[in-house]
């Protein structure tokens, strides 16, 4: 698809959409209204042959959201696949704030006396005096005669 014909398209689905969002009569007027800008304007819009400024599209995407940019680009996919990665990342910030909530909970209460020195790294999972490497198995040491 050339870029004229790809051009055409995304003006006849951005005309589609607000022929959707302002069902009945006097459309130009209540998007002109909508927007602040002239009847002739929003005509250029439904009609399929003009498109809005940057700030005018982003105040429709403040109005109808994702969704409407997701109609207009036709790109489902890409937001579906965004708002998934954003779901994730965010699901993930939670785990690392409750660990690190965890962390300084028993931090606190070893300072405060309510656990033994070192404890807060052996409930954590963490290194203590007798275990330098949290990874590793601890030593057995042999008794002293």
């Amino acid at each position: 698809m050339g870029s004229a014909a790809a051009q055409e398209q995304l003006y006849a689905r951005l005309a589609w959409f607000l022929a959707g969002a302002y069902p009945g009569a006097s459309k130009r007027k209540r998007i002109a209204r909508d927007f602040r800008v002239s009847p002739d304007t929003a005509k250029g819009w439904l009609c399929g042959y003009a498109w809005p400024r940057h700030d005018t599209f982003l105040a429709m995407r403040a109005k109808w959201g994702a969704e409407f940019v997701a109609f207009v680009y036709q790109c489902r996919a890409e937001m579906d696949a965004m708002e998934a990665r954003v779901a994730r990342l965010e699901r993930e910030m939670r785990l690392e704030d409750a660990r690190g909530n965890a962390i300084a909970h028993a931090a606190v209460e070893a300072a405060r006396g309510g656990a033994e020195p070192g404890a807060a790294g052996r409930e954590l999972g963490g290194a203590n005096e007798a275990q330098a490497d949290p990874v590793a198995p601890p030593v057995k040491r042999e008794a002293r005669r």
